[in-house]
């Protein structure tokens, strides 16, 4: 990956490509997103009934929007993508998980809530191993208002898994923050920082 990601080695395969765009989520940019768009993209034309690729293209483009990293495009274009990847992405692979969460994301982030808790609901239950889903999935529902049930239910996931207990402190200490517990906020704050993590680093400015 670092040879990769220093242009010493050019990526040959879809899982090359997608080591590339994966690296996105380690230091987001505008320029570090557009290259990773098109690593994944690359991906998928590898490698097209490679789901995860997919699934991954239509996600990126979801978090994109949300970054606001759309750049001169309208502000609804990478989202409305992100979900047209993603619903032909489900059409195709009905049975993935991986497919089903991608629409998840993309109705959550499109304000069709019930239809967002139903594929993430089944992303789930197609994959009750997958940690990353589950906390992705009730980190939204916490920020959509579901906060008591979504909190027991990452506590639950932590007790798993200490792979994203960062991501759990995090949605707790915005709990906190919500109803005024300003330093019990920050102290949970400081536990999930990270230097490349823009929300928790503008959430403790904050408190």
């Amino acid at each position: 990956l670092k040879s990769l990601k220093a242009g010493k080695t050019q990526p040959r395969t879809a899982y090359e490509h997608l080591l590339l765009a994966d690296t996105y989520y380690l230091d987001p940019s505008r320029a570090t997103f557009e290259s990773a768009l098109a690593a994944n993209t690359k991906a998928v034309e590898l490698a097209p009934d490679h789901v995860i690729s997919s699934a991954m293209l239509s996600v990126l483009h979801v978090d994109g929007y949300l970054a606001g990293l759309d750049g001169l495009t309208s502000d609804e274009f990478m989202l409305n993508k992100g979900y047209r990847i993603a619903t032909e992405t489900v059409r195709r692979f009905p049975d993935s998980a991986d497919a089903n969460f991608a629409v998840c994301m993309a109705q959550f982030a499109r304000g069709r809530y019930d239809e967002a808790c139903t594929r993430g609901q089944m992303a789930i239950d197609l994959n009750p191993d997958n940690v990353l889903i589950k906390s992705d999935y009730w980190f939204f529902r916490a920020l959509h208002g579901d906060w008591d049930r979504a909190i027991a239910e990452l506590d639950k996931v932590g007790q798993c898994s200490t792979e994203n207990l960062r991501h759990i402190e995090k949605i707790k200490a915005i709990d906190a923050y919500r109803v005024g517990k300003f330093e019990t906020a920050l102290d949970l704050f400081e536990q999930a920082y990270s230097p490349l993590d823009l929300l928790a680093n503008l959430h403790i400015l904050m408190c």
